[in-house]
């Protein structure tokens, strides 16, 4: 998009300057006028949680879904290596069953 575009959707949606500030409260003749239902907003300075948002954005929230990623993919390493293991000690057992059988019927044999 060129900048000639841009000022031009920003010229559609007018100037922003002379709007009025809301408040986040309802008007006294009881219209919502400015009524903001979630609100005023709160200003973040970086310490990061004690946001009521759905998502939320913070620091915090940033390091929670790293650890959450970190976990799950150490889980999923350690069961990929258990059950490596336990299929190797199977096969294992299993040959080792099939060299006594045979050993068995070779003296019965001879």
């Amino acid at each position: 998009m060129s900048s000639s575009q841009f000022d031009d959707l920003l010229g559609d949606l007018g100037d922003s300057s002379g709007a009025p500030a809301t408040t986040g409260k309802a008007g006294t003749n009881g219209d919502l006028g400015d009524f903001d239902p979630f609100g005023p907003s709160e200003t973040t300075n970086g310490g990061g949680g004690g946001s009521d948002l759905l998502l939320d954005f913070s620091a915090d929230a940033q390091y929670f879904v790293v650890v959450v990623v970190v976990v799950v993919v150490v889980v999923v390493v350690v069961v990929v290596v258990v059950v490596v293991v336990v299929v190797v000690v199977v096969v294992e057992l299993v040959m080792v069953a099939a060299a006594a059988i045979v050993v068995v019927a070779a003296a019965i044999v001879f």
